[in-house]
């Protein structure tokens, strides 16, 4: 028993970890502590059924517990087929699981069942509002059924509950090019560099952008500090190397 509470106390709270953030309890946790249990039933109880029953109906009754629960684990495990059948069943024993319908609809996404995944990403929204990560979801799903208006809410509204974002302010920034909206998406590039200053992508992606305008100094200072972060950013040199032959304007 003392084996089973000190297996168990790393998961006790005391020390903080990531699944506390959705649920203090998982049936999981015990699985390794469980064998203190197990293994002081297992003393008590083979003794026991030896001399009480005698070592051949022991053994017959310790190969019938062995088979039912070999037919347990059986049916058990037919919900970790795939990420579908683990998320669609733990929706169903806890249909209030923001964190199941969230995940549900990120393996969605992924198979292209834009439909589906927006319904998914709809359920873990209904029960929390504030899960950003399902609005840019919905709004990943929203932009390949070319529902940008509606996409564009969705990032808007996740940048609302969580500023610093980095995967919403690309999609934006991605989104306003498409439109022809370098404007605002030379702002979203800005706030990208924000948030990860130490990123070679944002620079780079900013200095593209500013060498459309026709900025090529500017997107060569960009090109540059891509490349004293990441040397190796094969985009960055080539990008450098096509404005450093082109002359500025009424040279």
């Amino acid at each position: 028993m003392l084996f089973f509470v000190a297996t168990l106390s790393p998961v006790l709270g005391f020390i903080p970890l990531f699944t506390f953030w959705y649920t203090y309890v998982a049936d999981h946790y015990q699985y390794v502590a469980s064998l203190g249990p197990i293994a002081l039933f297992a003393a008590v109880a083979v003794p026991w059924a030896r001399r009480q029953l005698g070592p051949n109906l022991a053994a017959s009754l310790a190969l019938l517990l062995l088979g039912g629960l070999g037919v347990l684990t059986f049916e058990q495990s037919r919900i970790y087929q795939n990420r579908e059948t683990l998320w669609r069943d733990t929706i169903a024993k806890n249909p209030a699981s923001w964190m199941a319908h969230a995940n549900l609809g990120r393996f969605l996404l992924a198979e292209d069942r834009l439909q589906e995944s927006l319904l998914a990403y709809r359920g873990a929204l209904d029960i929390r509002p504030d899960a950003y990560r399902a609005h840019i979801g919905m709004a990943k799903a929203q932009l390949k059924m070319g529902q940008e208006a509606e996409a564009v809410g969705h990032l808007k509204a996740a940048l609302e509950i969580a500023p610093d974002t980095y995967p919403a302010h690309q999609l934006l920034a991605q989104l306003y090019l498409k439109q022809g909206d370098t404007r605002q998406a030379l702002a979203e590039y800005k706030e990208m560099i924000r948030i990860q200053p130490w990123s070679a992508q944002p620079y780079f992606l900013m200095g593209r952008t500013l060498r459309r305008q026709g900025l090529q100094e500017e997107a060569r200072q960009h090109f540059r500090r891509a490349l004293e972060l990441d040397p190796n950013h094969a985009g960055a040199r080539r990008a450098l190397r096509r404005t450093a032959q082109r002359r500025p304007r009424g040279g």
